[in-house]
């Protein structure tokens, strides 16, 4: 199966829209919108629920919830579960470059850096967290578009 051309855009307005419209939180809105374009829809609830935690850098202003999300969406593909699986440091490898294409756009991945200059809950700076969740489902979009054109990826995607 090929990915649709649409994929990474699909997945970063799916993304912005479950946060804004929907009323997800940040990590919420990047893993939903990842399961729903990759058809990963058998522990759909459980998945986003694993996203409840991280928002507002996991309620401290610590690491970015949107990028938190992505990385869990990572994990979600590439992630293993037997403790002697080394297909782990491919799943670190990509954390970490998610990590740094977020922070090369944005200069950091702290929550609390990114909104210093915002008042919290204000539009504003809901509306630079739209951003920022839109560029994190769209780094792991392309991320993930990469790995399945390459044929490394781990993972299949259902038929349409």
């Amino acid at each position: 199966m090929v990915l649709p051309d649409t994929f990474v855009s699909d997945v970063r307005a799916t993304a912005e829209s479950a946060f804004i419209v929907d009323d997800f939180y940040c990590s919420e809105a990047v893993i939903k919108a990842v399961l729903q374009h990759t058809g990963r829809l058998d522990a759909y609830s459980q998945l986003i629920a694993l996203g409840s935690a991280l928002p507002k850098g996991m309620g401290s202003g610590c690491s970015c919830g949107a990028v938190t999300g992505a990385a869990l969406s990572l994990g979600i593909f590439f992630g293993r579960t037997d403790p002697t699986d080394p297909s782990v440091e491919r799943c670190i490898s990509l954390g970490h470059e998610l990590h740094d294409a977020f922070r090369s756009i944005h200069k950091s991945i702290c929550c609390r850096v990114l909104n210093k200059k915002v008042l919290q809950g204000s539009p504003e700076q809901l509306e630079l967290c739209r951003i920022r969740v839109g560029d994190a489902a769209e780094i792991v979009a392309r991320i993930l578009q990469r790995e399945w054109e390459t044929k490394t990826a781990i993972f299949d995607l259902p038929q349409k």
